[in-house]
C-alpha cells in the first residue's frame, strides 16, 4: 500500500511490532519546516528519530541530487542499501514524482513558446513508468530519447536510450 493524496508526495512508515502502515506527507515541507512536520505527523518519542531521518533524505534528494549520489557511491555497501532502501520503499520514490512534475511544467511551458516551424519537440511525461520521453522532428529527421528514473533516483543514474 501507499498512501498518494492529491498529487503530495508521501511515504510509507512502517510500525515497530503492527503490521499496519501509515502515510508521511514529505513535500509540502520543502522549508523544512521540522517541528511542523513532526506535529502533523502525529510524531511520538519512538517515532519522531525515524521522521526526522525520512524528511531530512527527502530534502537531500530534492535539493542536493548529485551530493546524495556521491554519498552513496562513497558510503559503505550496507549503509548505501539502507538509504536506497529508504528511496525505494519508503519515499515511494517522491523526489522522481517531484522532478518528473519539474520537466513536465518546463515541457508544457516551452512547447507553447515554440515559433519554429521546421521542426517540432515533443515531450511526454509517464509518472507510472516513470520515463520522460523526447522526440525532435526537422525535416525527415526523427531523433527520440528516453529517460528512465529509477525509485532510488537520485542515488542511482537515470537510463538514457536512443
Amino acid at each position: 500500500d501507499s498512501w498518494r493524496d492529491g498529487g503530495d508526495a508521501t511515504v510509507r512508515l512502517p510500525q515497530k511490532g503492527n503490521s499496519r502502515k501509515r502515510g508521511v506527507h514529505v513535500s509540502q515541507y520543502d522549508n523544512l519546516n521540522v517541528s511542523k512536520f513532526l506535529a502533523e505527523n502525529k510524531a511520538t518519542k519512538d517515532s519522531a528519530e525515524a521522521l526526522l531521518a525520512i524528511l531530512v533524505a527527502y530534502q537531500c534528494f530534492v535539493k542536493a541530487p548529485s551530493f546524495s549520489r556521491e554519498w552513496a557511491a562513497a558510503a559503505s555497501a550496507k549503509d548505501a542499501s539502507a538509504v536506497r532502501k529508504l528511496a525505494e520503499e519508503v519515499l515511494l520514490g517522491a523526489a522522481v514524482d517531484r522532478e518528473l512534475e519539474a520537466v513536465s511544467q518546463q515541457a508544457s511551458s516551452r512547447l507553447d513558446n515554440s515559433q519554429n516551424d521546421d521542426s517540432s519537440l515533443a515531450i511526454n511525461v509517464s509518472k507510472v513508468s516513470k520515463q520522460v520521453t523526447a522526440v525532435y522532428k526537422r525535416d525527415e529527421c526523427v531523433i527520440e530519447m528516453i529517460l528512465t528514473y529509477s525509485t532510488a533516483h537520485p542515488l542511482r543514474s537515470v537510463i538514457v536510450d536512443f
